[in-house]
């Protein structure tokens, strides 16, 4: 389990999206609101079901700016509405 990993300082969840734009009328008004909706409910399940500290566990949208695949078709796109989690030997930020 990471939360008895004493080597793991911090975490950071990325939301990531597609480069569609959101539906206007939708629950976002932007892709970047729609990353970070996603990076948020990572973060619940993490502190929630795994028991991690909510200060250890960041959150933030890279939106369409940083997808993990190229948008170039649909099924890559598809892959783009997702979450990455990135862990930390030390605190993000800081020096080691």
């Amino acid at each position: 389990e990471v939360k008895n990993r004493k080597d793991v300082k911090g975490i950071v969840i990325v939301g990531h999206t597609d480069n569609e734009p959101v539906n206007a009328r939708g629950k976002f008004r932007t892709n970047y609101e729609l990353g970070l909706a996603r990076a948020r409910a990572a973060r619940t399940v993490w502190v929630d079901e795994c028991g991690l500290k909510p200060g250890s566990v960041s959150i933030i949208s890279a939106g369409p700016d940083d997808p993990p695949y190229s948008n170039d078709t649909a099924a890559e796109r598809t892959k783009n509405r997702t979450v990455t989690i990135k862990i930390f030997p030390h605190t993000p930020g800081k020096k080691p």
